[in-house]
């Protein structure tokens, strides 16, 4: 038997018929990717308003060798099935340039 609940109904400790046992699947909603000088490379949670610097934020800040004028950002572009065909790169990033869901940040690094 499959049947939806809610995290409203959660949230308001409703009676949801889940049992010892049952099986739950949980959707991912919509993530991010963070790659290069970070501490923690990955997929993240991606929210409205994020922007490079939270992304910075949640993959544990940079490393020392980070540089922003060498990150770029890659954006998926998809076609009408949602399959994505090239990736747009999108480079002179400031910390509030916004991050949309499923954009690979690709964290540079200074060659000093």
């Amino acid at each position: 038997m499959k049947f939806v609940v809610t995290r409203a109904q959660l949230d308001a400790n409703e009676d949801t018929g889940l049992q010892d046992g049952d099986r739950v699947t949980v959707k991912v909603g919509p993530v991010f990717f963070v790659n290069g000088e970070v501490t923690r490379q990955g997929q993240k949670r991606w929210e409205p308003g994020m922007t490079v610097g939270k992304a910075l934020a949640l993959a544990g800040g940079a490393t020392t060798s980070f540089s922003l004028d060498q990150s770029r950002i890659d954006r998926p572009v998809k076609d009408e099935a949602g399959r994505v065909v090239q990736y747009e790169r999108i480079a002179d990033l400031t910390l509030e340039t916004l991050i949309l869901p499923d954009d690979v940040l690709v964290a540079g690094r200074t060659w000093e």
